[in-house]
């Protein structure tokens, strides 16, 4: 019976070194910006998990857990949502009509695969950082018809391209959007050699 408890505690040893070492070697991920544990809706429509997001530049470049290195600021994201940053806020989320995450999904991710935008409407490594933290509990669109420019309630944190547009719930100013071109933009502003050609 020693014996038995003796290779169990040496086991034992042995797979907490494992563990520790495995930590050890983990790479660390420095961010300009880390949104700390935040239920993380990554706009494809998947239940959510809690995690972190890492950000550097305009450029998300870790997703989920991990070990933050050095790291500009650090955003207390628990109790919140991480969640792409919205197309379009009139999903009627708050109706129930459809569960919160295909409300998110139809909000950011859907209508983006069908513009075909690349690395915009997902919050996933190398996508671009527009992300929204916000509170499902408080978050109400209040703009109307008669009065469109009104502030969504709820929304603690925006970031577009990187940048902060909304900071611990007020605006901060910062105008980084920038327009978005469809992939068959370029082809149709390209000219036609041939039908040049054939007019010469």
């Amino acid at each position: 019976m020693r014996r038995f408890y003796l290779v169990a505690v040496a086991g034992w040893i042995v797979a907490l070194g494992l563990h520790l070492q495995a930590q050890s070697v983990a790479p660390q991920i420095d961010a300009d910006v880390l949104l700390s544990g935040g239920m993380l809706h990554l706009g494809d429509g998947a239940a959510a998990q809690r995690g972190n997001v890492a950000i550097v530049g305009d450029t998300i470049v870790a997703v989920g857990q991990f070990a933050p290195g050095k790291v500009g600021r650090t955003i207390d994201c628990t109790d919140l949502i991480v969640s792409p940053g919205f197309i379009d806020l009139h999903n009627h989320s708050d109706q129930k009509v459809v569960s919160l995450e295909q409300a998110i999904r139809s909000s950011s991710g859907l209508p983006v695969d069908i513009l075909q935008l690349k690395d915009r409407g997902y919050v996933r490594v190398d996508y671009r950082a527009d992300v929204i933290v916000w509170d499902q509990f408080t978050f109400i669109d209040t703009a109307t018809y008669n009065a469109p420019h009104q502030y969504a309630q709820g929304v603690s944190h925006v970031f577009v391209n990187g940048e902060p547009a909304i900071a611990d719930g007020y605006p901060t100013g910062v105008l980084a959007g920038k327009p978005l071109r469809h992939h068959s933009d370029k082809a149709n502003d390209e000219p036609n050699e041939s039908a040049s050609s054939s007019r010469n």
